[in-house]
């Protein structure tokens, strides 16, 4: 026999032995669970028998109680009787009472024994109070719940690991265990008692376990720090399929998602619902753009190529499904030309719209007809729109934020602190987000300035522009689209609502060039925003939470 053989042999020798010892460890953990399980059987039943035996001691004890209560009153009236027998024959006996005294003090006898000694004072009546077969019924049926043993199929060496999503810092990364029995079948439910770690260059990271209760398991953890993360994942104490699972946590980030609809420079995005998006689609490069050339201070003379767009372009707010299907296109007087900077989604499906050439608010429905407008002289260049949840349109213009009442009538303007503003926004409890030339800015809602939000690490010199700016209501995150004046660099900031800043995203491979509209997800896309770029004529999906 040779050698290669009687090697291969030997190996799988070893590898038998290494089984029966796996087997027969599973077998002795097998009888400590059964030893275990029923030890808490035979406790728990023991704490019942315990409950139930006081129960009829205080029952026995209340019903002796009550009887010695009655019995001390007619044990007492017995004495009193007596008393009474003794008095009466001793006066008998005497024959010293006037015989009409004595009918008298009779008939008072005779009443008070009435009273208080003839009928006895207390009765013998008790009774227990209980529905026996009722009782009888609930004790079978609580006890036919308790104690449903669970057992599972689950073969970890064929349950394997997926990572569902691109890992990267900062934002939450999720991960899909699935289980599957020893022929390979799925398992339809959860249960399973999985032993998950996360771990870089040995030291341990939290890692939370959400059973999904159809046989999956969904992970997910949280890390600011880029690079390989191992996820070790055990059931029954031993590893799945792919366990370890490497992880490449990646400092960019990337979109998510693009709408994929045909778009001519959009500037403005908004939700309805979870799968509904409003675009404006302008046709225009004014507004935004101006905005992003003059931090160079330089401007482009674009009236001409707006006017040669606007002839064949149409001036809409394109409504359009998730799944890229255009609902229709929503046109309007006050879309024409191109000219349209701002767009809010208001109660009924009405849109409002902010039109900078006309310097006018328009309200109009969702078939694009015109049910309110006003034109505002102490406009100068209004660039943005939005409407707080009282109904206020707050309206971004120059170095002031106007605000209206919900029927369009000027109410109080402020000042941005002398720097000229670029977008504005609903903060939480209706506060008012100011994004500038120099930075963001956060106000109430009555224009009192309340802080600067930094969009910049602390070791950042330069100014940052503010293109565009919102708000999680859930988690109070900050997204705002920002510019490095000196590098030109378009990143989107991530910054905590009291002030401090996070962490960038970079839009990696998706160059963000003039982010100019921002709508935050909710429900099921809690935890991502969608952004407009001017530029680049798009609208993507980034996950910031």
């Amino acid at each position: 026999m040779s050698e290669i053989v009687v090697y291969r042999a030997k190996g799988q020798l070893r590898v038998l032995d290494q089984a029966h010892a796996s087997v027969t460890q599973e077998i002795d953990h097998l009888d400590k669970n059964v030893d275990r399980i029923v030890d808490q059987i035979n406790g728990t039943f023991q704490e019942v028998s315990n409950i139930v035996e006081n129960r009829r001691r205080d029952l026995i004890e209340s019903v002796r109680v009550r009887r010695d209560e009655k019995r001390k009153v007619l044990k007492d009236q017995i004495e009193n009787i007596a008393d009474e027998k003794k008095k009466l024959a001793k006066e008998l006996e005497s024959c010293q009472v006037d015989v009409r005294s004595m009918v008298h003090q009779m008939k008072t006898i005779d009443e008070g024994w009435e009273r208080q000694l003839i009928q006895p004072r207390e009765n013998a009546f008790l009774r227990l109070n209980t529905n026996s077969s009722q009782l009888i019924c609930d004790v079978q049926r609580c006890l036919s719940d308790f104690g449903s043993l669970a057992a599972s199929t689950t073969f970890p060496g064929k349950s394997i690991i997926t990572q569902l999503e691109p890992a990267a810092t900062y934002t939450e990364t999720k991960l899909l265990v699935k289980t599957f029995d020893l022929d390979g079948r799925p398992r339809t439910s959860g249960g399973d008692p999985l032993d998950v770690a996360l771990h870089k260059d040995n030291s341990a990271h939290v890692i939370s376990i959400n059973d999904l209760n159809d046989g999956t398991y969904e992970l997910t953890f949280r890390v600011q720090d880029a690079g390989e993360y191992i996820v070790t994942v055990d059931i029954f104490g031993r590893p799945i399929k792919n366990s370890p699972f490497l992880i490449n946590v990646s400092s960019h980030h990337s979109p998510r998602w693009q709408l994929n609809v045909e778009l001519h420079q959009p500037v403005k995005v908004a939700l309805d619902g979870q799968h509904v998006l409003y675009v404006l689609d302008t046709g225009n490069n004014r507004g935004p753009s101006d905005v992003f050339r003059s931090i160079k201070g330089i401007y482009y003379n674009i009236h001409k190529y707006q006017n040669m767009a606007s002839a064949y372009r149409i001036h809409s707010v394109r409504i359009v499904k998730d799944s890229d299907e255009v609902i229709s296109d929503v046109t309007s007087p006050c879309l024409e030309g191109g000219t349209a900077v701002g767009m809010a989604l208001l109660a009924g499906g009405e849109i409002a719209i902010l039109n900078w050439r006309t310097k006018s608010i328009t309200r109009i429905s969702s078939k694009g007809e015109e049910i309110q407008s006003i034109d505002f002289s102490e406009f100068n260049e209004p660039i943005d729109l939005a409407v707080d949840r009282r109904g206020r349109y707050l309206i971004a213009d120059g170095q002031k934020i106007f605000v209206f009442d919900p029927n369009l009538r000027p109410q109080f303007s402020f000042p941005t602190k002398q720097q000229t503003v670029t977008c504005v926004n609903v903060g939480l409890d209706d506060d008012i987000l100011v994004g500038t030339t120099h930075g963001l800015l956060l106000f109430d809602g009555a224009g009192r300035h309340l802080r600067a939000i930094s969009v910049a690490p602390p070791d950042h010199k330069g100014r940052m522009m503010v293109s565009t700016c919102a708000v999680c209501s859930e988690s109070g995150l900050v997204i705002s689209g920002v510019v490095d004046a000196k590098t030109n660099k378009v990143v989107l900031a991530i910054s905590r609502y009291k002030g401090s800043f996070i962490f960038y995203m970079d839009s990696h491979g998706y160059r963000l060039r003039r982010p100019c509209g921002i709508c935050i997800a909710s429900g099921a896309r809690a935890g991502q925003c969608l952004i407009v770029d001017h530029a680049s004529n798009s609208v993507r999906m980034y996950k910031y939470k």
